[in-house]
């Protein structure tokens, strides 16, 4: 009966050890179907994040030029005053220029941190 017993023991052990490896095995597969999507997901926020900073640069070119134009044809054309005027009008641009550049920095900052924190 005790040896019976014992043998009861060993295949009650074993099939815990068992249940055991297929948890882990199960959880294992889990914990990489969800590391596969998060990186899928960062692959995706990355090209966003670069795809508006992109627009955000291309679109502050075509700010400058645009200035630039006004500029070229404004100081062809203003007085003294009025070109002083032009001149702090254009840097107040520039200083705002800067704020959204910055902005958009910070986010991506902060998006690159969610990254992390997803990771």
């Amino acid at each position: 009966a005790e040896e019976e017993a014992r043998k009861v023991d060993e295949q009650k052990r074993l099939l815990e050890e068992e249940q055991k490896k297929s948890n882990l095995a199960e959880e294992k597969h889990l914990v990489e179907e969800e590391s596969e999507r998060l990186a899928i997901e960062a692959e995706k926020l990355i090209r966003l994040a670069k795809e508006a900073e992109e627009e955000q640069t291309r679109q502050a070119e075509e700010e400058r030029m645009i200035l630039k134009l006004a500029e070229d044809d404004r100081f062809a054309r203003i007085s003294e005053d009025e070109q002083k005027q032009l001149a702090e009008a254009e840097a107040e641009a520039e200083a705002e220029r800067t704020r959204i550049k910055l902005a958009g920095e910070e986010r991506l900052a902060r998006e690159g941190e969610d990254l992390d924190r997803l990771a």
